[in-house]
């Protein structure tokens, strides 16, 4: 129930219920660079942060580094795929690229987080500007989101059925043949979604477990009103663009430390558990800071997204890139 008060309050803060114009009303200008060199140049800065990623070479900062980039790739393939459709040619080598950085971080480390991040934003780009000018019928459109969700379903399962597998081999060390082996292996014991797999729905369950945290935190914070932090957590957050390299001692946000704290469980100290922005406005707020912290949340996005949108659409690429990150 808090979770849907947090939805509702992101939809009137984002201006879903406000009346839509077709256009931003923006005027064509002139960039200050032309859409090949900025696709270029963001695609070059992305393939570098990768490439010191790959080589493991770590200085101050260099998370920092590999977000940035990894941001600045994907608004490269996302306009590169603007590019394609303004010209009427094929988005598939956009998609296959952003296939291959998936194919990066799940052949080499493992992990399928940041490619599923990266999946979502390219489709959440295309829903906001390229779907939008297509002329399907509704009903169709819905049969091919529900098919998409059962296909993601599907792969969300196959995945998490070979996972631990996957880690092994990467962290043993394997060569990339190998690990090709466990993949190729993992995927043809994939088994399509089916309702009544109580194997595949105890994983499903086990992995969006999020509420849970939140039902526990809130008898916590039932029995216990003084656990309240009243904004504590969110007056730091100006603080987090201030890098550790020049403030060792930064206090740190969120973690498995603050969910121990506000659920009263002994959690793992090898993995990381995120609380979300459910859990901490709860924690500073109550069911009110859940709805007003949401209602602002959705404003700030809609004022970046819409800054996006006027960048794109008079052509200020670099611009639209700064948005984006």
């Amino acid at each position: 129930f808090v979770s849907l008060v947090g939805v509702l309050g992101f939809a009137i803060g984002s201006g879903v219920f406000a009346r839509r114009r077709k256009s931003l009303g923006v005027s064509p200008g002139k960039s200050r660079i032309n859409l090949r060199a900025s696709i270029v140049i963001l695609g070059g800065i992305g393939l570098l942060a990768f490439a010191m990623h790959y080589l493991r070479i770590e200085f101050p900062m260099s998370g920092a580094v590999l977000e940035m980039g990894r941001n600045l790739a994907m608004a490269a393939i996302c306009l590169g795929a603007w590019t394609s459709w303004r010209a009427g040619r094929s988005m598939l080598p956009w998609m296959l690229l952003l296939c291959l950085i998936v194919l990066y971080y799940l052949v080499l480390f493992g992990f399928v987080s940041y490619g599923f991040l990266m999946v979502n934003i390219m489709v959440g780009f295309y829903l906001a500007q390229l779907r939008q000018h297509q002329s399907r019928t509704g009903l169709r459109e819905a049969l091919m989101s529900a098919l998409g969700i059962y296909l993601a379903l599907t792969l969300f399962v196959g995945w998490f059925s070979f996972r631990g597998e996957m880690r092994k081999a990467v962290e043993a060390g394997s060569t990339s043949s190998e690990v090709w082996e466990v993949l190729s292996d993992g995927i043809s014991r994939t088994e399509i979604f089916v309702p009544w797999n109580f194997a595949a729905l105890d994983i499903v369950n086990i992995r969006l477990n999020l509420p849970v945290f939140i039902g526990l935190m809130m008898e916590q914070h039932d029995s216990n009103p003084s656990m309240r932090l009243h904004g504590a957590t969110l007056v730091i957050i100006p603080l987090a663009i201030v890098p550790r390299i020049f403030w060792p001692e930064k206090p740190e946000r969120g973690g498995s430390d603050f969910m121990n704290d506000h659920t009263g469980l002994s959690l793992s100290e090898t993995t990381t558990f995120g609380t979300g922005s459910v859990f901490e406005f709860y924690v500073n707020f109550g069911l009110v800071g859940v709805f007003f912290g949401f209602v602002l949340l959705g404003w700030i996005v809609r004022r970046i997204d819409r800054g996006a949108a006027r960048a794109l659409e008079r052509g200020d690429f670099l611009d639209v890139s700064r948005y984006f990150v």
